[in-house]
């Protein structure tokens, strides 16, 4: 089993969450991770994730920390409260749908001109989704 974790912060309180995983989930957790990185976006929320080997929920308690076992993207989206307007929810699932696409498909370098490329389609996402977890050192 691996664990994720992952914070959302929607600039009033921080949010924090668990993903338990097995190997065979890998493709399925990296889009669930985008298309969380992209309703952050949306939302101008900061999101960041980095995994573990163990699960910390039982530390994370004992410090009085509560985090909170992801089961799917509606928990989510109900937990921060948030409603989605019909562009948003297009913008939202065209921009997770290409992005998972890109980067189930693309290597690290072309992924990379991408973040870097500011024509880009999805620059921002992108850069986004990797920039948050690099100034962590992850």
């Amino acid at each position: 089993m691996k664990f994720i974790i992952f914070s959302i912060d929607n600039h009033r309180e921080e949010f924090l969450f668990i993903i338990e995983y097995t190997k065979v989930e890998n493709r399925n957790i990296l889009g669930e991770l985008v298309k969380l990185s992209n309703l952050c976006y949306i939302k101008d929320f900061t999101f960041d994730f980095f995994e573990v080997k163990d699960n910390p929920s039982i530390a994370l308690s004992k410090e009085g920390i509560y985090i909170y076992k992801y089961e799917s993207f509606t928990d989510v989206m109900n937990r921060l409260n948030i409603k989605l307007d019909v562009d948003d929810t297009r913008y939202l699932k065209t921009s997770s749908k290409d992005m998972f696409h890109i980067m189930l498909n693309k290597n690290k370098s072309e992924i990379m001109v991408m973040v870097n490329n500011k024509e880009g389609e999805y620059h921002e996402l992108f850069k986004k989704f990797f920039e948050s977890r690099s100034k962590n050192g992850g």
